[in-house]
């Protein structure tokens, strides 16, 4: 097997060793073996030190493009077209959130900001400063990609950041469970038994229980709870009044059921639809169904979510824990709809 030649950086490297050890006569030799020696790639000779510099070369290269949306000097065509995908993606979205100072504080917001970036990103890499016809043509439909992916990464990160805010919030509280409380509620008897501690935290561990109850029958069970405080009492008729139907509605519904297979009066249908709608009830398309079937009123399950909030208010008077914090899921939001638009203003 044949000996690999020697490298222009390797024979310099013994070169300086032979100058530094006075020894002219290899100098000499070595340095006509340099002078005939042809340069190999750059990709070459540092591949033979373990490392490619021209990956990172190309990787700032693509995140500087991506960063001034195509109107920075230089090109990178050639770095996108020796990197992969899997490099060259991550070095766009990399560049374009680095690159933009914005605060995104809506999914409207990430809309406008998405229609932006993706516009603006696919005009600068356009090779004429006047856009022609079809030009023009994939700048508006790159604009309307990164308004919906704008949007998409709002509404994303407002669910993701609300339900780590949530989980936060949660922590927070002083009795984040029913279990937790009637806990207490215990020991505040043992430790004083009828003492005001005691008897504050027994009564909440009762109306605790009627908020379970009243969500396992439905939303007008919370408009005859018994609260402790005005904030209770607040959170029980919003619930109460949510999807709230008029005397007439209710009454129909009632009398009308579709789903048993009865005769339908179709001018009382219209009369209950129309009364629906002029009344504000029926907000979604589900409970709209569940009214139309003949599902009673009172019937009408409430959302654990719902439930929860109002025996988590219970639990703790001071709301403790019940609004996630804002910042958290402003944060996650502007983040998640950066990264969305970055993806789709890649060129």
């Amino acid at each position: 097997m044949a000996a690999r030649a020697a490298t222009r950086p390797e024979i310099l490297a013994a070169l300086r060793r032979a100058d530094a050890a006075k020894d002219s006569v290899a100098a000499a030799r070595l340095k006509k073996l340099y002078d005939a020696t042809p340069e190999a790639p750059v990709e070459e000779e540092y591949r033979l030190e373990g490392y490619t510099p021209q990956v990172m070369q190309d990787v700032q290269s693509i995140a500087s493009d991506a960063m001034t949306r195509g109107f920075g000097p230089g090109n990178a065509d050639a770095a996108r077209e020796r990197q992969p995908g899997w490099i060259e993606t991550p070095a766009d979205i990399l560049g374009s959130v680095v690159g933009s100072p914005y605060k995104v504080g809506s999914k409207l917001a990430g809309m406008a900001y998405g229609a932006g970036e993706g516009a603006l990103s696919e005009y600068g890499h356009q090779e004429n400063w006047i856009p022609g016809v079809d030009e023009l043509k994939d700048i508006g439909a790159a604009g309307v990609e990164g308004a919906g992916l704008g949007w998409l990464g709002a509404k994303v990160g407002e669910w993701f950041g609300g339900s780590r805010a949530a989980k936060d919030a949660v922590a927070d509280q002083p009795y984040p469970t029913d279990a937790s409380l009637r806990t207490a509620a215990d020991e505040a008897e043992r430790l004083a038994p009828g003492g005001p501690r005691s008897a504050d935290l027994q009564d909440r561990v009762s109306r605790v229980g009627d908020v379970r109850t009243a969500a396992s029958k439905g939303r007008d069970e919370f408009a005859h709870l018994r609260s402790g405080s005005p904030e209770e009492a607040a959170e029980f008729a919003k619930i109460a009044q949510k999807k709230a139907l008029s005397p007439f509605a209710a009454d129909q519904i009632e009398r009308l059921s579709i789903a048993k297979g009865g005769n339908v009066d179709i001018g009382r249908l219209a009369r209950l639809a129309l009364d629906l709608k002029t009344t504000g009830g029926m907000g979604t398309a589900g409970a709209t169904a569940a009214d139309l079937l003949g599902v009673p009123a009172r019937l009408r399950s409430v959302p654990a979510r719902e439930a929860e909030r109002a025996a988590a208010l219970v639990r703790d008077p001071r709301g403790i824990g019940l609004t996630p914090d804002p910042a958290t899921i402003d944060k996650w939001r502007s983040g998640a709809s950066k990264l969305f638009s970055g993806y789709g203003g890649a060129p």
